[in-house]
């Protein structure tokens, strides 16, 4: 049910009276409470309140809408009367449901002749009995049963009696109003008149992580010991204060909820609560054993609040052939962030999902709490069988405020709590799943709810879900289980690079993204995502383990990244070097020789690169040929001569061509290979490696003649062409479905390849920039953003040295791409739609890797064809304000692992301490300082000496080959 539940809006301000025999009550048709198949808000002159269900709503089979009402009193016999327009001359047939149980197997709503746009006879009726209606809450579905079944629902009227509804808008419009519980509010209320999009310019709150919990968190003191006397539990303070309670008792600010055994040893479980988060102690009777943090807080301090948007504001985002809304953000003094982009849209709505390493199953999670299977299915859908809904538990709809994180802020256990201000009533959820050691592949669900009632009354439930069975746990089994959770990722990222930067954002961010990618795959076997993308078919998309392959290396967890390299190399490689797959790309090829190269350069692990010499080297024959055939076929003059054909991408695979992104990856992937036979092998390999690199000094000769015949210009813009020859420049990036493809992967590739010369490389980010290829400097397909490829076109950005594009970029994707308490990342999101945007293609890893790919990046960042390391090569700004830091341990690099940290103190300096793997280090370190403001260094000391190797235009510190392995600079800055 992917909807955005923070958006619900009750329709009526008090509970209007049961319907008569004299009238009946209205709800309109947009007020849904879920809904699969529109794309946007539709918005006929003749319907009630000039809006409506529609656009494309029951165009395929399977769509549906779900409306939630209340009714005061019962009603004996009840009627539905379903407003409705439909142009096509055939009828359209669904079904409808009350409360789960069929009404109608098979409704007809013939041909209106009109979407409802023209004249009010445009719409319709259609009338059914519904039978008795208790009071309290009903659930109204309905559900496409065929193709094309395209109708606008204008609303509905429950009646009690005989009725004749009204045919005009205004008479509907004076109608009484049903109590409904809608995720959608009017257009009208989301939107101000009088407001420009010149002067759109939010600021988003940033309600995971608020500004308070660091003062919070440093007052807080976990009890020093914990022990259980009988049924009660014994706090003592670090100071010596002692306290006694009971289970659900306070003392020492603490409430007690559970005594759990963890590691073998008793443990008291503690829970404080403060405004925006919360804290989960485990005390023994010898000290703290553990902290897990909560994302929910305070149930009645959970706020949702949505931004008044211009008229007509997504459309004029669409039009623009400029980032309207990049630009507002580059314009500001201050470095992109999340919060100046996050307000611009509402957070992209769906589910996310829990399973752990061993399970090939998930479950699925809604974001109104309800957990269960998924269907395989393509695009936005309900659950296919629901195994555990916390709103049957506690008796309520989920109410209309909500907040969606994780337990640990990165840990895959979600936390979700919501809170109705005006029942003064909500709940929290905490969930998880765990493969018991019997049986890996089994997936047992763990629940635990926390509900508040008014009065503050708490009722705290736990429940385990295996299969189909649901059971009630023990407090302490659940707590038992939720730290053997923390302690198996703990494990799992003991060998990681760890960050601490001003944003923790950022750090449970990529935590997230890696454990959510680790739980996708089944061991060493890829799964590309969930839902449609977790069919087999897809599971040997290459960009799947390139990607989860890259990030493990730059996180260093290469173990990690050699179990997942083998799998690929001994399961999907065929002998020919060809994959086993429905549509590799060429690129695809080179890009795994390049990640090859980059695991043995950082893994040291030559003695693998030499048993991996024949795969490895059927994939180098593989492209050989490819670029053989066309050496023959064309001659040398000729733009095509040496080139290679073949397919640009899974989707057009049968549009085979001469693209540069295969060409430039193929260079890519073939030099890598070669210089890591030159420096690493033995004679044969070395000898292999120096007949590769000459080759790739004529290729490279062949690749850029080819490009420079056929540049062409528009204007003042110059367009570089994704395929050999291709002559008619894109109006927008998003003209055609070629279009956008080049936009989000053609062009995307050819960048970060690393192949192309200065200026065709800024000249593709001019174009696309100029061109409707953007939006909040991520990338746009269609109608829609795409940015699974995206961690790809970020790298361009950083080759070229674009930071504030770069950090535009990077906030625009994790504000608009992922939802932003789970970090759940879809292929595809829409842009449409101010009141909340669904997601439009599944959950996938390639997607969800962009952040962890792209944080690293910006603190650690070698150069492709050089010997030269960046720290902190695209930190914002505001991270070197006084008092802020840092840290980074155990950075894997090409050269050995690195660490660093650096702080701005009182006195304006910066210092910084680098750890090198060895000395003399042989590359060359630079150490960029970004200062806020008109801050600029001064004056540098390397270990008490003056240095004067210093970039003030690049605001770095330039150290070549550094002859100590410890380095300490302090950086004087002048404002």
């Amino acid at each position: 049910m992917p909807q955005q539940l923070a958006m619900l809006a009750v329709l009526a301000a008090a509970l209007a009276p049961a319907a008569g025999s004299a009238g009946a009550l209205w709800a309109e048709g947009e007020a849904w409470y879920e809904q699969v198949g529109s794309r946007g808000t539709d918005r006929p002159p003749f319907a009630s309140r000039g809006e409506c269900l529609g656009c494309d709503w029951g165009g395929r089979k399977g769509d549906h809408a779900t409306y939630r009402f209340r009714i005061a009193t019962p009603i004996a016999r009840a009627r539905l009367h379903i407003r409705y327009a439909r142009r096509f001359a055939s009828d359209a047939i669904f079904a409808l449901y009350l409360d789960g149980r069929p009404i109608h197997n098979r409704a007809t709503f013939p041909s209106t002749g009109g979407w409802g746009h023209a004249r009010n006879d445009e719409w319709a009726f259609r009338s059914f009995p519904l039978g008795r209606l208790t009071s309290g809450w009903h659930e109204l579905r309905l559900v496409s049963l065929a193709e094309r079944n395209n109708t606008n629902i204008d609303g509905f009227f429950i009646s009690g009696g005989p009725f004749q509804p009204p045919r005009s808008r205004s008479a509907i419009e004076r109608a009484a109003r049903l109590a409904i519980l809608a995720t959608r509010k009017p257009v009208a209320e989301l939107t101000d008149p009088a407001l420009t999009i010149e002067e759109f310019c939010p600021m988003a709150s940033d309600v995971y992580y608020p500004p308070e919990e660091g003062a919070e968190r440093a007052a807080l003191r976990v009890p020093a010991t914990a022990t259980t006397r009988g049924r009660r539990v014994e706090l003592t303070a670090a100071d010596g204060r002692r306290a006694t309670a009971r289970l659900g008792e306070r003392a020492l600010g603490w409430e007690v909820v559970a005594v759990a055994t963890v590691g073998g040893r008793p443990a008291v479980v503690l829970e404080r609560r403060f405004r925006h988060w919360g804290l989960l102690a485990y005390v023994g009777p010898s000290g703290p054993l553990a902290t897990i943090r909560l994302s929910v807080g305070r149930l009645d301090h959970i706020q949702t609040a949505s931004a008044k948007y211009p008229p007509d504001y997504v459309d004029t985002l669409l039009k623009s052939r400029r980032d309207i809304l990049g630009r507002k953000v580059l314009r500001r003094k201050t470095d992109p962030s999340f919060e100046a982009c996050a307000a611009f849209l509402p957070e992209v709505s769906g589910y996310t999902f829990l399973s752990t390493e061993t399970s090939p199953h998930y479950l699925a999670v809604e974001p109104g709490g309800a957990i269960g299977t998924l269907a395989e299915t393509f695009g936005r859908k309900p659950l296919e069988r629901v195994l555990f809904d916390p709103c049957e538990v506690v008796g309520l709809p989920a109410p209309r405020v909500a907040k969606r994180g994780l337990v640990g802020g990165w840990l895959p256990a979600i936390d979700y709590g919501f809170y109705d201000p005006d029942e003064k009533s909500g709940w929290e959820e905490v969930a998880f799943c765990a493969s018991p050691p019997e049986a890996p592949k089994r997936l047992d669900l763990y629940v635990h709810l926390r509900t508040v009632r008014p009065g503050d009354k708490v009722e705290r439930l736990y429940f385990k879900v295996a299969g189909s069975s649901r059971t009630a746990l023990q407090a302490g089994e659940f707590f038992a289980r939720l730290a053997e959770l923390k302690d198996h990722w703990e494990r799992v990222f003991a060998n990681a690079m760890t960050i601490e930067v001003p944003e923790r954002r950022l750090a449970d961010a990529s935590r997230a993204s890696l454990a959510r990618a680790f739980v996708t795959y089944e061991g060493a076997q890829p799964r590309y995502g969930v839902g449609h993308y977790s069919q087999l078919r897809h599971a040997t998309f290459p960009p799947t383990t390139l990607s989860m392959v890259n990030s493990c290396i730059t996180w260093g967890l290469l173990d990690r990244a050699g179990t997942y390299l083998d799998y690929y190399l001994d399961h999907v490689v065929r002998p020919d070097g060809t994959f086993d797959y429905y549509g590799p790309a060429v690129s695809e090829y080179g890009q795994m020789l390049a990640v090859i190269a980059r695991y043995v350069r950082c893994s040291r692990r030559f003695d693998w690169l030499r048993a991996r010499r024949a795969k490895i080297e059927s994939i180098v024959n593989h492209l050989l040929a490819l670029r053989r055939q066309s050496q023959a076929k064309f001659p040398k003059s000729t733009l095509r001569h040496g080139l290679v054909f073949g397919s640009p991408e899974a989707d057009t695979r049968d549009q085979v061509n001469y693209y540069f992104s295969g060409d430039a990856w193929t260079w890519r992937g073939w030099t890598e290979i070669a210089k890591l036979y030159v420096q690493a092998g033995n004679p044969p390999m070395k000898r292999l490696g120096r007949r590769l690199l000459a080759e790739c000094r004529d290729y490279r000769a062949d690749i850029e003649n080819s490009i420079r015949k056929s540049i062409t210009r528009v204007g003042a813009s110059v367009f570089v062409p994704p395929i050999a020859g291709f002559d008619q420049p894109f109006k927008t990036m998003t003209q055609d479905t070629f279009a956008s493809y080049t936009n989000y992967r053609y062009w995307v590739e050819m960048l970060s390849s690393g192949f192309l010369p200065a200026q065709w490389h800024d000249a593709i980010i001019d174009y696309r920039v100029a061109h409707g290829g953007e939006l909040l400097g991520i990338t746009r397909f269609g109608s829609h953003l795409d940015d699974w490829p995206y961690a790809g076109y970020a790298y361009g950005l950083l080759l070229r040295d674009r930071v504030r594009h770069f950090l535009l970029g990077f906030y625009g994707d994790l504000a608009l791409h992922r939802t932003h308490g789970t970090f759940t990342a879809f292929e595809q999101v829409a842009i449409r739609d101010i009141n909340f945007r669904p997601y439009v293609a599944d959950y996938c890893v390639p997607a969800q890797l962009v952040t962890p790919l792209l944080v690293r990046w910006m603190l650690v960042f070698e150069e492709p064809d050089a010997d030269v390391l960046w720290l902190c090569r695209a930190t914002p700004r505001r991270w070197l304000s006084p008092g802020k830091s840092i840290k980074v341990r155990g950075a894997t690099t090409r050269w050995g692992r690195l660490g660093f940290a650096s702080e701005r103190d009182a006195d304006g300096s910066v210092a910084a301490t680098i750890e090198l793997p060895r000395h003399p280090f042989p590359a060359e370190v630079r150490v960029r300082l970004r200062l806020p403001g008109r801050a600029s260094i001064r004056r540098v000391t390397i270990n008490g000496k003056v240095h004067e190797d210093v970039d003030p235009r690049g605001e770095f510190i330039r150290i070549v080959r550094p002859r100590t392995q410890r380095l300490r600079i302090v950086a004087a800055v002048a404002d």
